[in-house]
């Protein structure tokens, strides 16, 4: 697929699947993301994954604090 062909495509996920991601589907989407580029290589990006519901609701509440 070319680059603008996925621009011009692209859709809004709004609901997902509660299915298990594959380790190995989960292991590409990883490595992409910790070799993608940042800006000025900073490298501000932290990846958090969390496999267990409970433990994934408790993470988001501290994770994201709403802005005053």
């Amino acid at each position: 697929m070319e680059f603008y062909d996925a621009i011009r495509t692209r859709r809004s996920v709004r609901g997902y699947r509660s299915d298990p991601i594959p380790d190995d589907v989960l292991d590409r989407v990883l490595d992409a993301a910790r070799l993608a580029p940042s800006g000025s290589n900073r490298q501000p990006a932290r990846l958090i994954l969390v496999e267990d519901e409970q433990a994934r609701k408790r993470r988001l509440k501290t994770a994201l604090p709403l802005p005053s």
